[in-house]
């Protein structure tokens, strides 16, 4: 791998950031509202491959 970490991370803090984010909540969700208004397809149909698999 490229990016790799030189030391791995200590798994509690893994969960911690699982939990709440480094940088927020409200960070989180903008980036994702971002990352979903750039997608170059319909509305439509966003909706419908966004709504059953939402992981």
């Amino acid at each position: 791998m490229i990016f790799k970490r030189r030391d791995p991370k200590p798994w509690l803090r893994s969960v911690a950031e699982f939990l709440w984010p480094r940088g927020g909540w409200t960070r989180a969700f903008h980036y994702v509202k971002h990352r979903m208004r750039r997608l170059p397809d319909s509305p439509e149909r966003i909706a419908r491959g966004s709504g059953p698999g939402c992981s």
